[in-house]
């Protein structure tokens, strides 16, 4: 039997934590030195590499939304960016972040935002498995011994190429273009944040 109101008090609690570990990395952005300020012959090719993690993990996003919208615990999705891992979703995200951090290169930021990934997805992903496990029994544990947890499957390239399982939802797509637009202000931030240092305009402690 489905434990729901655990598993409503798991999610508040990691977005909660997630939320404050957001706050300490905003906090380190503006109080700590950005490392271009001391490499700043990596900063160009460091700031291209995090643009393409950006656009993998906003392109890998919207597929995930693609095969995934409206059947969360309805229908064990097993095809399309599910084939690869059982996690895309975090494993895009992942991306993202990676991306947003190298384009700040800002290391106590990364650190921080690291440190909240491993915690908090990684509690996720456990409470999520256990919660599809219930629901889907034999058939979610043979997917789970068939495909790896977050990092993807090469073998399994051909099936997430799958189309006979799309599914498009406005109103999820909508959410995920919103959370892609959010993460491309990176890139404006990430400018405005550098003219401020080397004006002087914020002190680099």
């Amino acid at each position: 039997m489905d434990n729901k109101p655990e598993s409503v008090a798991i999610r508040k609690a990691r977005t909660l934590g997630l939320r404050l570990f957001a706050l300490l990395a905003l906090a380190a952005l503006f109080l700590t030195e950005p490392s271009w300020a001391v490499r700043a012959e990596t900063h160009l090719m460091l700031e291209r590499l995090g643009i393409m993690l950006l656009a993998a993990g906003v392109l890998g996003r919207l597929w995930c939304t693609l095969y995934i919208a409206g059947k969360k615990s309805k229908a064990l999705v097993t095809t399309g960016p599910y084939a690869l891992c059982r996690h895309p979703l975090y494993l895009f995200s992942l991306l993202l972040v990676t991306g947003s951090l190298l384009i700040l290169q800002h290391p106590v930021a990364a650190a921080i935002f690291g440190l909240a990934f491993l915690l908090f997805h990684a509690l996720a992903m456990r409470v999520e498995e256990a919660h599809l496990r219930r629901i889907f029994g034999a058939e979610y544990v043979a997917y789970c011994q068939s495909t790896p947890r977050l990092l993807p499957h090469p073998g399994q390239l051909r099936r997430a190429f799958d189309r006979q399982s799309l599914h498009l939802s406005r109103r999820h797509l909508g959410k995920i273009v919103l959370d892609a637009a959010l993460f491309l202000l990176v890139l404006p931030v990430a400018e405005l944040l550098e003219r401020a240092y080397r004006t002087g305009l914020l002190p680099i402690w």
